[in-house]
């Protein structure tokens, strides 16, 4: 042995793995900041804050080496958002900005979903 404390093998992370969730997190975050400008909507803002930090807590743990879980805490994330959002563009008929969030909700479903489970078959 070199001295070298021992490191747990992580898989390589493809370049711009984790652009996505920054994505979301940013989208979601500007989306209830407008909300709360537009229509002085608290609920907006907490949700687009609380989503956004969501999604920016999950990318920070994928940027840290820990990508199954943090993909893992974007796809339950994305789930929650599309679910919340579905609902709210149902119940009040707007394809805008509930519609909206509840596609890009299913599209990060979709796209963490799929690199959670990359990572966690890796294991």
């Amino acid at each position: 042995m070199n001295g070298e404390p021992h490191r747990p093998q992580v898989p390589t992370l493809p370049p711009g793995a984790v652009h996505a969730t920054y994505g979301v997190a940013a989208l979601t975050a500007i989306g209830g900041i407008m909300g709360y400008a537009k229509k002085r909507s608290t609920r907006s803002l907490a949700a687009g804050l609380f989503f956004g930090g969501a999604f920016a807590y999950a990318a920070h743990l994928v940027t840290e080496g820990e990508p199954e879980r943090g993909f893992r805490y974007a796809t339950v994330s994305s789930a929650a958002l599309a679910g919340a959002m579905g609902y709210r563009a149902v119940k009040f008929r707007q394809p805008f900005p509930s519609g909206a969030l509840a596609g890009l909700g299913l599209a990060s479903l979709a796209w963490h979903g799929f690199k959670w489970q990359q990572f966690k078959d890796s294991d």
